[in-house]
């Protein structure tokens, strides 16, 4: 439309402007550039009008594509706060829950309760290092119980032994100390 306009209008009025001045030509040929003008002007209306349908289309992309992002983020979120939840549960279970375990079983063993039985030994990790080191412990302290009564009986024995006054009598505290025992 531009270089039709030109071609038609533009040139011919500024050349019959020059040749003759302002006259009925240029007249005629302003008076058809503004029909061109108003062509000109539906055009560019109508451009405008398709460019803001485009603008309204991508804003309405943009902002479903902005709500799903919004939505991706929350679910993302909500995961990754699940998933941590079952990792300190899972870590409870297999580390702290274990140590807990072992660490009362050597409470009782040191209040001198040989009963307890000690599990994870078979564990390849540092929890199976431990149970493995309090079964020793365990092993330990009952001989060293055992050890310390063989002593204390031994020497109790001997001196009611050493406080018998013949053989006879000597014989009667052996017996009964083996008894007893």
């Amino acid at each position: 439309v531009m270089a039709r306009w030109r071609k038609e209008i533009a040139e011919p009025t500024i050349l019959s402007v020059q040749r003759e001045g302002p006259g009925p030509e240029s007249v005629a040929l302003t008076v058809k550039g503004k029909t061109y003008r108003d062509e000109l002007g539906t055009i560019i209306g109508e451009t405008q009008a398709a460019e803001r349908l485009l603008l309204d289309q991508r804003s309405s992309a943009l902002r479903d594509s902005v709500e799903l992002a919004r939505t991706l983020t929350l679910l993302l979120l909500v995961l990754a706060c699940l998933l941590a939840i079952y990792a300190v549960r899972k870590a409870r279970s297999l580390i702290a829950a274990p140590i807990e375990h072992l660490t009362g079983l050597m409470t009782r063993l040191a209040n001198r309760d040989h009963s307890i039985v000690v599990p994870d030994q078979r564990r390849g990790d540092e929890i199976g290092n431990m149970a493995r080191a309090l079964d020793v412990f365990k092993a330990m302290a009952i001989a060293t119980e055992e050890y310390g009564w063989v002593k204390t009986t031994v020497g109790r024995i001997s001196a009611d032994m050493q406080q018998a006054r013949d053989s006879r009598e000597f014989a009667r505290v052996l017996g009964d100390a083996l008894v007893s025992a």
